[in-house]
């Protein structure tokens, strides 16, 4: 095995010791203890497929944890594995009309906000909407734990200021 895929694999590891430490923590007594971040969100309920998961990482790494309370997938991912589907394109310049995309936004003026950063980049060359290319997952970790008395508090958290659950 390639020294770079070993050192991929321990910091997938790695990752995941933290992931887990979340997953164990989520079997919390009682809700108290599910306090949702200044910034994030908390979900207490369950996700039975990897769209009703909870997505987390560090912009490198990443994961999806769903299941059951006592049943769990945590998904793990790496950046580098994105399946190239488009050819890049830099990002839409909206830095000249940001002021006025924020001001649309704090009115309440959702929509008209979406449109202007569309006809930006149809200025730009963006002809269609464009998806992210497909990620591939890495490897999924089944967590299975023996139930041990009624399991109260569950929930999925994430804080948006460092992507951490």
């Amino acid at each position: 095995m390639k020294r770079s895929h070993s050192v991929w694999i321990g910091l997938c590891v790695a990752e995941f010791m933290f992931f887990s430490y979340f997953v164990l923590l989520s079997h919390a007594a009682d809700l108290s203890a599910l306090k949702p971040p200044t910034r994030g969100a908390l979900n207490l309920k369950t996700a039975a497929t990897w769209d009703d998961g909870l997505l987390i990482g560090n912009g490198n790494f990443g994961a999806i944890v769903m299941g059951q309370p006592l049943d769990e997938t945590v998904i793990l991912s790496h950046g580098r594995l994105f399946m190239p589907w488009e050819k890049p394109l830099p990002p839409v310049n909206t830095g000249a009309q940001l002021k006025e995309i924020r001001r649309l936004l704090i009115e309440g003026e959702y929509q008209q906000a979406a449109d202007l950063v569309v006809t930006l980049s149809k200025n730009e060359g963006y002809e269609r909407k464009r998806w992210t290319d497909p990620l591939i997952p890495a490897f999924d970790l089944k967590i299975s734990m023996e139930q041990a008395g009624e399991v109260r508090g569950y929930g999925r958290m994430l804080d948006f200021t460092n992507g951490t659950g």
